[in-house]
């Protein structure tokens, strides 16, 4: 089951970085809860996207936050039977600022029965694995 989880989890990033709302939307469940810190919504009041609808909004708020939006999932590899940790690589340019943005997250994906049921994303490795239940390694 991991290794389907960490195809899961590349499916998404590719349906995020190509802005597939519809690939994007169907490897979530329905009551999927996503903390990313990507938009200017999430990185200033803590945005939290619960369901379809808002994870439609959350590729919606990507494109007035970042222009140019990559995201390039270095390593994705599973830590436990329900999580997958992905060190991400981000790149843009400011929407309003045309400021270049360079990021990288350590996100955490819990899949069940085939889609993603919560994910989150953190600033070190050892608080996404903290987060996934398993300890620093």
């Amino acid at each position: 089951m991991s290794q389907e989880n960490v195809e899961i989890v590349r499916r998404i990033f590719d349906a995020a970085d190509r802005r597939d709302e519809k690939a994007f939307v169907q490897l979530w469940h329905p009551d999927a809860e996503w903390r990313p810190r990507v938009t200017a919504a999430a990185a200033l009041e803590g945005a939290v996207y619960r369901g379809h609808d808002d994870l439609r909004q959350y590729l919606r708020d990507i494109d007035q936050t970042l222009d140019e939006l990559h995201l390039d999932p270095v390593t994705v590899e599973p830590v436990t039977p329900e999580h997958v940790l992905t060190v991400v690589r981000l790149t843009g340019v400011g929407a309003h600022s045309r400021v270049p943005v360079e990021a990288t997250s350590y996100v955490v994906h819990q899949v069940r029965e085939g889609v993603c049921v919560r994910a989150t994303v953190h600033a070190t490795k050892a608080e996404a694995l903290e987060a996934a239940g398993v300890g620093a390694a």
